[in-house]
């Protein structure tokens, strides 16, 4: 039995150390790409996004329809940066930009608008929270055949085929009665903006494409390589550099293995298999970020341990503020949409019509309430946890609340509809 978990437990250390080195040849051959073709297309990029500025809002005053050009335009700004410019390791491992000589902070913007058009005056800097940035694999090769606007349309088009591979993968293992709470609680998180926004798209991929994976698995294979599903999705959360609401790619796939496998009866089994596949996505995770630190001390200085320590201290700072305002300026983000409230409210009162008319007996068993508690203390840890940079990023952050919204909303769908006689379709393959 200790063997076992011996083992185990190496093979998921495995999965970052693996992942970091083809990740690393990757990076490497996406550096080695001319960029002729990458130039122009970025100059091309350059009035669209400048017309909308750093943070630009479909819905103005309402958070969570805000664009992160900033961080787009820095992305589009290290696509700039090639080996001719600082070597094949730098490109990689630094996370270079271009900056003005003076040094003068701007918008990145603002910044991406000047340096498009000349890079006289300016240099390379170094942005160690940018370093290592596996985005770039995907980013230059689109950047090869096509612009900012149309890497927004690429995203939009991916983004709506994920979301409805999603619900007709439910559709077909006779999950038709969670379809709506899904599709409620996928509106929380304004997906349409998150698709927009080339830096957040990626959130967006790291959270649907394990719950595709498990919609398509075998219940029973499943639940055996849980620990490389759940390794593999922190891992490479952490590669793309997705650093902002990457819990979601752990709590909406857990839900959505409850959702398929079923919530365990007894609460000790639901809260072994949580804690199980929280340890796998968080060793990915933690295991990705360490090896790019070494990568970093290897290749280029060991002086990055202080910068982590520092930015994990800023990050984790309060600026004398109560660890609760991260929570508060969160939930005042989250809930400032009247048009989701509005539709979330009209969905309880439908479940509950809908309960009423069938008759049904309240069948929540204690381990769908562990299930609940457990998910909004995940994500309340979160807030608590980093609470400064919730706090600065509420805007983003707010997000996370998915998690406990869409336990509740399942827990709520299954109380309201009759009892599931027919058998589930039975797969037609699998992934895992």
């Amino acid at each position: 039995m200790i063997r076992k978990g011996l083992t185990r437990l190496l093979q998921i250390v495995l999965i970052p150390l693996v992942c970091g080195i083809i990740g690393l040849v990757l990076l490497a051959a996406a550096f080695l790409i001319p960029t002729d073709r990458i130039e122009k297309n970025v100059r091309d990029s350059v009035p669209g996004i400048h017309s909308e500025s750093n943070y630009f809002s479909i819905t103005p005053r309402m958070k969570g329809g805000i664009f992160d050009n900033y961080t787009d335009a820095d992305y589009l700004n290290e696509a700039l940066v090639s080996t001719k410019d600082a070597g094949l390791m730098g490109c990689i491992m630094y996370g270079y930009r271009f900056v003005p000589e003076d040094d003068h902070r701007i918008g990145n913007v603002e910044l991406l608008s000047k340096v498009a058009e000349s890079r006289e005056g300016y240099k390379l800097s170094a942005e160690y929270e940018r370093f290592f940035n596996g985005y770039m694999i995907v980013l230059k090769p689109l950047l090869l055949v096509t612009n900012y606007s149309g890497i927004r349309q690429f995203n939009m088009y991916v983004g709506v085929f994920l979301t409805l591979a999603v619900l007709y993968l439910m559709l077909k293992r006779g999950l038709k009665k969670y379809l709506l709470p899904v599709t409620v609680s996928l509106l929380f998180i304004r997906p349409l903006a998150l698709m927009a926004s080339m830096s957040f798209f990626g959130f967006y991929v790291c959270m649907m494409v394990p719950c595709i994976i498990i919609l398509m698995s075998d219940d029973n294979k499943l639940k055996e390589r849980l620990w490389l599903l759940f390794g593999l999705t922190g891992t490479l959360t952490y590669y793309f550099n997705m650093n902002y609401i990457q819990l979601l790619s752990f709590g909406i796939p857990m839900l959505f293995f409850f959702m398929v496998t079923g919530v365990p009866e007894k609460p000790l089994e639901l809260i072994k298999t949580m804690a199980y596949s929280f340890f796998a996505w968080g060793v990915g995770l933690v295991g990705m970020m360490v090896f790019k630190w070494l990568a970093y001390v290897v290749f280029i200085d060991s002086g990055i341990i202080k910068r982590v320590v520092d930015l994990f201290l800023y990050r984790t700072d309060t600026n004398d503020k109560p660890r609760l305002f991260g929570i508060v300026f969160n939930g005042t983000s989250a809930f400032g949409n009247p048009m989701w409230n509005a539709l979330e409210i009209a969905f309880i009162c439908l479940m509950v019509i809908f309960w009423i008319k069938n008759k049904n007996k309240l069948r929540i068993t204690i381990s769908e309430v562990y299930l609940l508690v457990l998910m909004l203390c995940l994500t309340i840890g979160r807030y608590v946890i980093l609470s400064n940079h919730v706090i600065i990023h509420n805007w983003v952050t707010y997000r996370l609340l998915m998690i406990p919204i869409l336990a509740f909303n399942l827990i709520l769908a299954k109380q309201a509809c009759k009892e599931d006689k027919e058998e589930k379709i039975p797969d037609q393959g699998s992934l895992l």
